[in-house]
């Protein structure tokens, strides 16, 4: 093995993994482009969303593939409440994508036969191991957890959308870090190559955002909407502002590269206990 990142006990027993079968208000009136007006951002974020499903999909095949070779009880514990909060992910987001185009008429759910064709097309072609595919959701788990500790912190830059999305991803973000490392455990223990997550993570991210970007501007050329400077001043300074997501993540993505990194090295619990008391209904929703 490469490295030997293990967390401190106290830290591996912060977060209980629960699957939360939440229940959204499907019962809310949403502009067009409903984050703030904002077109470019509306559609980043309806990309974001149609991602998820197929992707969360993938992710845990990639965990299901090792999860005879677990041994540790822990762990297999942890993976079957990262199965479920994954599920539930891939559910709902599916779910509010549904809604999200009957009330505006974005195309959301064509970008997510998109981005799931795509996935498919690429496992036939790409003769990917089930290592490769595994580390690439650890990676994924990085980036989508210390996105989710960034609106977790900054809620403000989620305050523009309608309550149905704050709420969808409020939730998700909190799961993703709550079993923030139940991938990275399975590889070290199954694979145990940093080497290859480092290398993963560098075409992982690449690919990430370049379909990220693809999805965006898709959807807008299908909306032959063209963005105002407005639109374009608005998502700057969500990526780049004083409280931008890209200018937030930077550290903590980069930390992924370190010789003793572990997800666990950061304690996000505090997070995590907010949200549990600022949305007691969604909190609840353990299955």
């Amino acid at each position: 093995m490469d490295g030997n990142s293990t967390p401190s006990q106290a830290t591996q027993e912060m977060s209980k993994i629960l699957p939360r079968n939440v229940q959204f208000d499907f019962d809310i009136e949403m502009e067009k482009y409903w984050y703030g007006g904002n077109a470019l951002m509306t559609a980043w974020m309806c990309a974001l969303s149609s991602m998820f499903p197929p992707g969360e999909k993938e992710f845990i095949r990639s965990i299901r593939a090792f999860e005879n070779q677990v041994t540790d009880p822990a762990l297999q514990r942890d993976i079957k409440g990262f199965i479920g909060q994954e599920g539930f992910h891939q559910l709902n987001h599916k779910r509010v994508n549904i809604y999200v185009e009957e009330k505006t008429g974005l195309k959301i759910t064509a970008m997510e036969q998109q981005v799931s064709n795509n996935i498919r097309d690429m496992l036939k072609a790409g003769g990917f191991s089930d290592a490769q595919l595994l580390a690439s959701t650890v990676c994924m788990e990085h980036i989508t957890a210390i996105m989710g500790e960034w609106m977790l912190s900054n809620q403000e830059m989620v305050q523009p959308a309608p309550a149905i999305f704050r709420d969808l991803i409020l939730w998700h973000g909190v799961e993703e870090l709550e079993h923030k490392s139940v991938a990275f455990d399975v590889f070290m223990q199954c694979v145990g190559d940093k080497k290859m997550l480092r290398r993963v993570m560098v075409a992982t991210t690449f690919g990430f955002c370049l379909s990220l970007l693809r999805m965006q501007l898709k959807l807008l050329w299908w909306e032959r909407k063209m963005p105002s400077l407005k639109d374009l001043w608005g998502t700057c300074t969500f990526n780049f502002g004083k409280h931008g997501v890209i200018r937030h993540v930077f550290k903590p993505y980069f930390a992924f590269f370190k010789k003793d990194f572990h997800p666990n090295n950061t304690d996000e619990s505090a997070l995590i206990a907010d949200w549990e008391n600022d949305y007691p209904e969604l909190a609840g929703s353990q299955q």
